[in-house]
């Protein structure tokens, strides 16, 4: 009796598993082939099943039979076990070529998908029963992810270019031209090295993006200390330089390639300049293309054959470098603390002529005053051996032109004046004592200030499309737009903006300051009140009282400073705000007399778009905390004018880049030739 006991006992166990592991098996997806299933009292069960985020899943088919998941980065992959199959069955993850086991015994088979997962295998006594690649998707968006460069025997290569998903919509480049070799997403490109050399520069090209692979057997092959990458950065754009030794490359098979993320943004490189023996290109990348310039790399071809490749190299610190600049920092404080008091007396040296490019009066002629400013005449005059007209600022105070000419030079912008140089002038103070003052040479504007500039369409003559004529007295008859207008209202702002992020207040903004080209680029000039941010500190009454009547009795306060600053003792960035919308009123009243009383709001002039006189009533609000920042004003002038004409707004902004460039150029042409000579213009 006990023996049958323990048989139905027996039975009643095995029974009861089955069914367990037929309640686990009937919710899931299994996958096997023709060897992975096991029978047992007659039932056929899968024995693998795949979860993500706990939810069952299918595998994708190829069209050639191969199996492959599309997942996310951070996604939940789970593999479930039958537990009613054969427990030798165990499954491999490989990532980076590196696999971990899981197998039926695995207390957690949960695995957080990253970007170096590849594949999933599974066997059972070591025969493969299911295997499947998986393609990780990257947070960006982006599909490329590496490159891999796999030898076949010495017979041929495969390039791999793993992608974000399965696609087969990618193309393989080499030396930047298209070649016609089927892509194997699970593979890449076969190259039969027989007929494409394998140190060629190959890249995959999959929609808009690019990816470079590796460039073989470069190592010691003499070229890698004769080719470098550098790159400058500007207001609007940075340039990409590609820099090899001409001489040490005799060979006049040479080219040179620039690596980029996309397609659409790589600028084609030009030979811009050669300095000395090394050849240079060029390309410029916009800021607003929101691709770090790093991502960028310069490729060196010699005869097709990749010989060089040159990156943006970061600057590597170990701490002997740190502990040698924090002592240099501290020697060079010690010195400046004791050098102080006798420099702030001589504050403004000459400027020396390696610096800025210099010329002495008696290499200009037909010098004549074109006006007489607060503390400053300005003179033009003729260049004798280039005929060109310039323009000659002497100022009151030696220590002025030094001062200006410095600020200017560490200023980059193309709606800010750019000084041409000095003129060397002696100066006998007595006998035996012969002095020399410098006085700045800047650009000439034929159409010289907006003061004088606007006034010509005074009263205002307004024709069709918003356009405006000169007044009869005016010849030959020129003409403005509204979107003129409101275009240097723009620029005097961006370059206001520029200054604020420079932590400078121009503390003279008026018409009168702000010149403007024959193609309406507008330049704000006259520095010499300028100072290093606001002046907010507080002051003794002894010293206030003094400034007060320092400024009144000089006169020497604009008047088109707020309330805030007419005892010229604060100034705030708010205040440079209060000045650019006086600007403003008088720019779209033709300077018609303009009321510098404290009327407020102003009267509205006649042809003043609505949303400009509401940022001109905004920006001369006696409440200096209400005022909106000059950026706001930048912004609201910049959806005027893409609302007045969007197209003429880009037109404007290439003009200033190409200013920009203009400007590069010229200083590039100053630095070579201050290297020979001293007194030049």
């Amino acid at each position: 009796m006990k023996p049958l006991m323990l048989l139905l006992l027996c039975i009643a166990y095995s029974i009861f598993f089955m069914l367990i592991g037929a309640n686990d098996a009937h919710n899931e997806v299994f996958y096997a082939d023709k060897n992975s299933t096991l029978s047992f009292g007659g039932y056929d069960f899968y024995c693998i099943g795949i979860r993500l985020q706990d939810i069952p899943i299918k595998l994708n088919k190829t069209l050639s039979g191969e199996l492959y998941l599309n997942l996310k980065v951070r996604s939940l992959l789970r593999l479930m076990f039958n537990k009613a199959c054969d427990r030798n069955i165990a499954c491999e993850i490989y990532k980076n070529d590196i696999s971990s086991r899981l197998t039926t015994e695995s207390d957690d088979t949960h695995t957080s998908v990253d970007l170096t997962h590849s594949k999933i295998r599974c066997t059972r006594n070591s025969i493969e029963i299911m295997k499947f690649h998986m393609f990780v998707g990257r947070d960006d968006n982006m599909f490329f992810k590496n490159t891999i460069v796999s030898k076949l025997n010495g017979t041929g290569v495969y390039l791999q270019c793993s992608g974000s998903y399965h696609t087969e919509n990618v193309k393989l480049l080499e030396n930047q031209k298209s070649l016609d070799i089927p892509y194997n997403p699970f593979k890449g490109f076969y190259i039969d090295i027989s007929r494409n050399p394998i140190n060629r520069f190959y890249q995959c090209e999959h929609n808009d993006e690019l990816i470079s692979f590796k460039l073989q057997n470069m190592a010691n092959n003499g070229y890698e200390n004769k080719f470098k990458m550098l790159m400058n950065s500007y207001t609007f754009q940075s340039e990409i330089q590609c820099v090899f030794d001409d001489q040490a490359i005799k060979n006049t098979h040479v080219s040179v390639i620039l690596a980029c993320p996309s397609k659409s943004k790589c600028p084609e490189l030009t030979n811009r300049a050669n300095r000395r023996s090394h050849k240079i290109y060029t390309a410029f990348v916009p800021k607003s293309s929101n691709i770090d310039p790093k991502s960028y790399h310069c490729v060196l071809i010699i005869n097709g054959n990749t010989v060089a490749e040159a990156f943006l190299e970061e600057a590597d610190f170990s701490t002997t470098y740190y502990a040698l600049l924090i002592i240099g920092a501290g020697l060079i404080l010690t010195i400046f603390v004791i050098l102080t008091k006798s420099l702030r007396q001589n504050n403004y040296n000459k400027v020396s002529t390696t610096d800025v490019r210099e010329t002495r009066i008696e290499e200009l002629n037909n010098k004549s005053k074109l006006g007489v400013g607060n503390s400053s005449t300005i003179y033009t005059a003729e260049i004798c051996k280039t005929k060109k007209c310039i323009v000659i600022k002497e100022s009151v105070r030696k220590s002025h032109c030094t001062k200006e000419l410095k600020l200017l030079k560490s200023l980059k912008h193309p709606n800010i004046i750019t000084p041409l140089g000095v003129i060397v002038q002696p100066e006998q103070k007595t006998c035996f004592n012969v002095q020399i003052r410098q006085h700045l040479l800047l650009p000439y504007y034929q159409k010289t200030c907006l003061e004088t500039y606007i006034h010509k369409f005074y009263p205002p003559k307004r024709g069709g499309n918003n356009i405006f004529h000169t007044n009869e007295a005016t010849v030959p008859e020129e003409e403005i737009t509204m979107f003129d207008l409101v275009s240097i209202a723009w620029q005097v702002a961006s370059a206001l903006e520029y200054l604020k992020g420079m932590e400078i207040t121009h503390r003279d903004v008026a018409m009168r300051n702000v010149l403007i080209s024959n193609n309406k680029v507008c330049k704000i000039t006259d520095f010499e009140r300028a100072k290093k941010g606001e002046t907010t500190r507080k002051i003794s009454i002894e010293k206030k009282i003094k400034e007060i009547l320092k400024a009144h009795m000089s006169k020497d306060i604009p008047k088109e400073y707020p309330n805030e600053c007419l005892k010229g003792v604060y100034y705030y960035y708010s205040s440079e705000v209060y000045c650019f919308g006086r600007l403003m009123l008088c720019l779209f009243s033709f300077m018609k007399p303009c009321d510098y009383g404290r009327i407020y709001p102003p009267i509205q002039p006649e042809n003043c778009p609505k949303a400009i006189y509401d940022l001109i009533v905004d920006c001369i609000n006696e409440n200096r905390k209400s005022r909106p920042s000059i950026s706001s004003c930048k912004d609201v002038l910049s959806t005027v004018l893409k609302h007045m004409d969007h197209d003429e707004f880009l037109k404007l902004k290439q003009t200033l880049i190409d200013e920009v460039n203009r400007n590069i150029v010229e200083e590039h042409f100053v630095s070579q030739y201050t290297q020979t000579s001293h007194l030049f213009l």
